[in-house]
């Protein structure tokens, strides 16, 4: 599949690059753009999947290549698979640690624990200049108290075999 410039709202057109990457969900493929950290305004190693802003999930360069794909699958889950369930970002977070390596899981989590907060510091900010519902927030904080215990949990055998 070939990404479609012209299908891209034109305030994001100056943050692309053609950059671009393919995620598969039970054997679908689903594209994703990459775009420069530059675009404001949006927190540290921002994504987003919303129709409104774009047609395909968006995703900021800064963040590893390695981790766009998981990181992107939440957002596709969550939007396409889940709808309006409860806990909709908590069980895409399970879902997208799926398509992590359990080997590099431990690098992965501290990952996302460090872009969850900025997240979370990005939707409780009075400066962020976007409208989160309390149901965004509380979503995002419960996946990122989530990410938090599975970091803690993943690191405790560690702890105890040093001991």
């Amino acid at each position: 599949m070939i990404v479609d410039p012209s299908k891209m709202p034109d305030n994001l057109k100056p943050f692309w690059h053609g950059d671009h990457g393919t995620v598969s969900i039970y054997g679908q493929p689903h594209q994703f753009l990459i775009l420069s950290r530059r675009l404001e305004p949006a927190p540290r190693y921002f994504v987003a999947y919303d129709h409104r802003l774009c047609l395909l999930p968006i995703i900021s360069d800064e963040v590893p290549p390695e981790w766009q794909p998981p990181i992107i699958a939440h957002e596709i889950y969550e939007r396409d698979f889940l709808g309006r369930r409860p806990h909709r970002c908590s069980r895409a977070f399970e879902h997208e640690l799926s398509h992590v390596p359990a080997d590099r899981l431990a690098a992965y989590l501290q990952f996302r624990v460090i872009s969850l907060e900025q997240l979370m510091n990005f939707v409780t900010g009075a400066t962020s200049g976007v409208a989160y519902t309390d149901e965004q927030r509380s979503m995002i904080a419960e996946t990122l108290c989530y990410a938090r215990w599975l970091k803690q949990k993943l690191a405790a055998p560690a702890l105890r075999a040093t001991t």
